[in-house]
This record gives C-alpha cells, sequence and structure tokens, in this order.
C-alpha cells in the first residue's frame, strides 16, 4: 500500500466516502479489480446523467433505443469481465445478470431512470465486495 492518502475537496459525506473507498480499491494494486471498479462507475455514471438529463427534458423518448443499448451495453462490459477474470466468488454477477433484465424490459425512458438509484446501490456491493476482497 502507498503511504499518500487520497484527498478529496467533495463536501457531499457520500460521494466522500465513495471516492475515499475507491482510492482504498486502487490502492491494493489489484489491476482486476480496478478494470472492476471502473466499469462499473461508468455504468453508475451514465445511469446519473440520464436522470438529470430527463428531469430537465434534455431527452425524448426517440432516444430510447440508443440509451437502452448503451446500457446494455455498459452491464455486458461488466459482466464479460467478471466472467473474464474469474470475479464470481465476489457474489455480484447475478445481481448483475437481473439488472440486465431490467434494462432490457424497460419501454420507456422513465424506466431506465428509475434504475439510477438501483444501478448506484449494486455499485456500491461491488465496492464493498471489492475491498473485503482487497483486505482478506
Amino acid at each position: 500500500m502507498t503511504t499518500k492518502a487520497y484527498r478529496t475537496s467533495e463536501k457531499d459525506p457520500h460521494m466522500h466516502e465513495e471516492y475515499h473507498q475507491w482510492a482504498r480499491i486502487l490502492d491494493v494494486g489489484n489491476p482486476v479489480h480496478g478494470m472492476l471498479l471502473i466499469l462499473v462507475q461508468k455504468l453508475c455514471t451514465t445511469f446519473h446523467e440520464i436522470e438529470p438529463a430527463f428531469a430537465q427534458g434534455a431527452l425524448s423518448e426517440t432516444g430510447f433505443a440508443h440509451f437502452q443499448g448503451r446500457l446494455v451495453r455498459r452491464v455486458q462490459d461488466v459482466l464479460e469481465s467478471i466472467e473474464d477474470n474469474a470475479l464470481d466468488p465476489l457474489g455480484v454477477t447475478e445481481p448483475f445478470r437481473e439488472m440486465l433484465e431490467r434494462i432490457k424490459a424497460s419501454t420507456q425512458l422513465r424506466d431506465l431512470v428509475a434504475l439510477a438509484e438501483p444501478v448506484h446501490q449494486l455499485t456500491h456491493v461491488v465496492c464493498d465486495a471489492l475491498e473485503a476482497a482487497g483486505t482478506a
């Protein structure tokens, strides 16, 4: 482990702790875990960008298929990374498969937007599992 601690000026306590957890995961130096962290954060960020854009009326239903396809691909990237790197013991494969099915079953943008918080919570599960695996 490094001796230099990550610093952030993030004021929101939730985000402040998230940033520090990510730093702890990366500090272990496991590139496989680091890549999974990046992929789940890309997924989470995508949802968290669609959500406010939708709320502001910046997205129309004509873009639904595009966003749905992008979100499906992001979850598939996570699942492929888990499979390719034998990360199933983290216990996160099934929740991502379930999320993939929820995304595929969506029929409107508001269905996708409603998944932002469940995806965020799922990324917490992954981060907790990665952190625990790194300290084991």
